[in-house]
C-alpha cells in the first residue's frame, strides 16, 4: 500500500469555491486546487503553495488547517487505482481579490480549467470529496477536522 500526503486549498468568496475543472472518459469533474507533496523535500504548506501556483496560477495565503480526509482506494468501488492510501490536508486559503480564474494557466493533462462555483452547483456535479460540501453548507458552526475515508 502506497501512502500519499496531499495539501488542498479551500478558497472561498462568499458562497463560491475555487475549483479545478478536470475531464476524463466520464466527463467533467471538480476538485480543490492542490496536490501531492514531495516527501523529504517540502512541507505541506510548501507543497500547497507550489501546487496552487501550478494549477491556478496564483500565490495563496495559507490560513488554518480545516479538514483531513482519507481515501483508501481499495475501500471504494470504481476507484481507478488500487493500493493507495491518500491523506488530504485541506487548508483554508485566500487569493488576491483581483484574482481572475479565467486567466489561470493550463494545468496538467486532465485539468481543463479553473472556476469559481457555488456549493449548490457543485452538489449536482462530480465534485470530490462531495461530503465536504455538506460541512461547508452547514449552519451548525465549527466543522469536524477529520472527515474519515470518503470519496
Amino acid at each position: 500500500m502506497n501512502l500519499r500526503n496531499a495539501a488542498k486549498a479551500l478558497i472561498q468568496r462568499g458562497d463560491q469555491i475555487l475549483v479545478t475543472e478536470n475531464i476524463d472518459d466520464k466527463g467533467l469533474w471538480y476538485i480543490l486546487p492542490g496536490g501531492g507533496m514531495e516527501p523529504g523535500k517540502e512541507t505541506l504548506i510548501d507543497a500547497l503553495k507550489r501546487e496552487c501556483q501550478e494549477e491556478i496560477g496564483a500565490d495563496v495565503a495559507v490560513e488554518d488547517l480545516n479538514f483531513v480526509r482519507e481515501y483508501i482506494t481499495d475501500n471504494h468501488e470504481g476507484s481507478r487505482t488500487k493500493g493507495v492510501h491518500l491523506i488530504d490536508f485541506i487548508f483554508r486559503c485566500s487569493v488576491d481579490e483581483r484574482y481572475n480564474a479565467s486567466e489561470a494557466p493550463e494545468g496538467d493533462s486532465i485539468q481543463v480549467g479553473v472556476k469559481w462555483m457555488s456549493i449548490s452547483e457543485l452538489k449536482n456535479l462530480r465534485f470530490y470529496p462531495k461530503p465536504l460540501l455538506d460541512y461547508l453548507d452547514s449552519e451548525s458552526g465549527a466543522p469536524p477536522i477529520y472527515l474519515g475515508d470518503i470519496t
